[in-house]
């Protein structure tokens, strides 16, 4: 980054382009790009003919401090149209990196693989009566009320789960894993 003279108010030192911004962080460009589109304050919008403006100070407070990126709700229906754009795009490659990083995860094949492997475990457990009565010489009145309780834990555990998912969900419809 350039340094500016001392002669210069410390209000203007404190202003720079996005070429500027990018080495003052040792970020690229496209790095400003990218934060421009996840909401990073800026002084003056560029277009052609004019360059973006910073104040570093508050792109600093936005990149590290309470108002930082990840800390934002902002409403993209509050922003100007080319920003919502901005603001969207930024949004779906956020998420395209956190799947692509596995720190997120698809909600319908996430779903059926729970419910499979649900599926699978449930049978399982259901044969231990008829796997006690072969193997282990359980009468039949045994086996059956082994499996009796078996599929009345069965039912508790499933209104536990569903209930700790309708939880999870913030009240979304959780009947496809049931």
């Amino acid at each position: 980054m350039t340094v500016k003279p001392a002669s210069i108010p410390l209000q203007q030192r404190l202003l720079c382009n996005k070429a500027e911004l990018a080495e003052a962080f040792g970020k690229s460009v496209v790095s400003v790009d990218h934060w421009l589109r996840r909401g990073c304050p800026y002084v003056q919008r560029g277009e052609r003919g004019r360059a973006w403006v910073f104040n570093i100070i508050d792109v600093a407070e936005w990149r590290f401090g309470a108002k930082g990126p990840e800390q934002q709700d902002q409403d993209p229906d509050s922003l100007a149209p080319k920003d919502r754009l901005y603001w969207y795009q930024g949004n779906r490659e956020k998420r395209k990196d956190a799947l692509d990083a596995g720190e997120l995860y698809e909600r319908g094949p996430t779903l059926q693989a729970i419910s499979t492997t649900l599926a699978v475990l449930v049978e399982q457990i259901r044969a231990i009566p008829d796997l006690l009565e072969r193997r282990a010489g359980a009468t039949p009145e045994q086996a059956e009320r082994a499996a009796d309780e078996i599929d009345t834990q069965l039912e508790v555990a499933k209104q536990t789960l569903l209930a700790k998912l309708a939880k999870l969900a913030g009240g979304r419809d959780t009947e496809e894993v049931a």
